[in-house]
């Protein structure tokens, strides 16, 4: 089991040598690792499982907020209109396929069936490619067909959990989220691990009430109310 404190590069290090069997990562990261493992045994297969079903049936996939980044225009900006045309070509279909999959014909091209592939120099220049774009936009990501997008497909297939107190931020959150998250991860590690019982996943959640849990839900509440 990887400890939460570890790096990216500590935990891509465990999966390569099966020191761990359970992590929580964002859906491109095993397709990249598996990747990798490749270059030593081309078998190596990461396979998908749907989520678990809890005791009520409910089952899914943690969506992202619906706001989870900004893109700000400076104020001393010297042409704010030219970084306006900039983040509207974004947005154009050649915007996002650019950003996403690299420039058509050198790194991906459509094939005469409709289908969209990509290109030798596409691996060699997919250290860039779609790991630095700054909007989050699947529909350019998932038509072509690279060693990312089945990763993604499956997990569409799931339904997604998602919470309506996403994106709000309350005095609370400021003061206790960073101590409540990390007591989370720790009791979570402890029973994944073995080091504790699924029976103490109670008192966890009487200490995370009583560390502030109570008041950000309350604040949470509040302004979901107020936001309807």
């Amino acid at each position: 089991m990887g400890n939460h404190n570890s790096t990216e590069a500590q935990l891509n290090e465990k999966a390569m040598k099966s020191q761990f069997g359970s992590t929580n990562r964002w859906w491109t990261w095993e397709p990249k690792v598996e990747q990798e493992m490749r270059k030593v045994d081309p078998n190596v297969e990461f396979r998908r499982i749907a989520p678990p079903i809890g005791p009520d049936g409910l089952s899914g996939v943690r969506g992202v907020p619906a706001v989870n980044t900004v893109i700000a225009v400076m104020k001393n900006a010297k042409d704010p209109q030219a970084c306006m045309e900039w983040l509207n070509y974004l947005h154009t279909e050649k915007g996002m396929m650019t950003q996403y999959s690299g420039v058509e014909g050198l790194h991906w091209e459509k094939k005469s069936d409709g289908t969209y592939v990509t290109l030798p120099q596409f691996q060699v220049d997919a250290k860039w490619i779609q790991w630095y774009s700054l909007f989050e936009n699947e529909q350019p990501l998932l038509k072509v067909e690279t060693y990312l997008v089945q990763s993604r497909r499956d997990s569409l297939k799931w339904p997604i959990i998602v919470d309506a107190g996403d994106g709000l931020i309350t005095k609370a959150f400021t003061k206790y989220s960073a101590d409540l998250i990390t007591l989370q991860k720790d009791e979570f590690t402890k029973i994944i691990s073995g080091k504790a019982g699924i029976s103490e996943y109670d008192n966890f959640v009487t200490q995370w009430k009583q560390n502030g849990g109570n008041e950000w839900i309350d604040e949470i509440n509040q302004m979901y109310k107020a936001k309807k």
